[in-house]
């Protein structure tokens, strides 16, 4: 029974980090702070890319990598959190958890893509793998742009009053060009990493997710 689960899983990798990320991204305007912001939200995250990788089969080398930063950011924003970063420094100190989370979420990317440009027959399921780094994608941008935030607290124009859940609502509008206007950059260096989101979001669907359905339009009329 467990050997018939773990086939059925690694048979759907994708589909199951897919609905890791949808459920995380409609639970994350919730989050109201304290623990299930500081530990609970970032803990399902992680372990939820963590096993999706595992099923992948990646090198053990680079699991243990992935496991090692993912769960070292997640110690380091807990412990910062509960026992507050010196006020010396502070902000460089916020910086360490953050630039963690970034490390993670690039070689995750890195890793999912690689895997899915590997197969050599392109499925419903490796669409969705797709699907998954265009959302982590957006996930990657909410990162940078908080690291700013720290840096810089009037780097961003927020609607009052303004919420935590601001900075994730903008990566994702964003990504997607929708571009509402209430939620804007001021600093140059978020007018720049926002450029730089825009076209990537756009370039991903034109060239990637275009060339993953063509291939598996292809196999299937083969």
């Amino acid at each position: 029974m467990k050997s018939y689960l773990w086939r059925a899983l690694v048979s759907n990798k994708y589909y199951h980090l897919l609905a890791v990320l949808v459920v995380f991204f409609f639970i994350v305007p919730f989050g109201t702070g304290g623990p299930m912001q500081h530990f609970v939200f970032p803990l399902m995250f992680l372990s939820g890319i963590l096993f999706s990788l595992r099923a992948l089969e990646v090198k053990r080398a680079e699991f243990l990598l992935m496991a090692l930063t993912g769960v070292s950011a997640l110690a380091i924003g807990i412990l910062f959190e509960f026992f507050h970063a010196p006020a010396a420094g502070g902000r460089i100190l916020l910086e360490i958890p953050i630039v963690i989370y970034a490390f993670f979420l690039l070689m995750s990317i890195a890793l999912l893509i690689s895997k899915m440009f590997a197969v050599s027959k392109v499925t419903s399921d490796t669409i969705a793998g797709g699907i998954s780094v265009y959302l982590l994608l957006g996930f990657l941008w909410t990162v940078f742009y908080y690291a700013v935030y720290i840096y810089d607290p009037c780097a961003f124009n927020f609607p009052s009053p303004a919420h935590q859940y601001s900075l994730f609502y903008f990566s994702f509008s964003t990504l997607t060009t929708v571009g509402y206007g209430d939620v804007y950059p001021v600093n140059r260096m978020a007018m720049s990493l926002s450029n730089l989101e825009a076209i990537t979001g756009q370039m991903y669907v034109a060239i990637f997710i275009s060339r993953l359905v063509g291939l598996h339009i292809a196999a299937h009329n083969k």
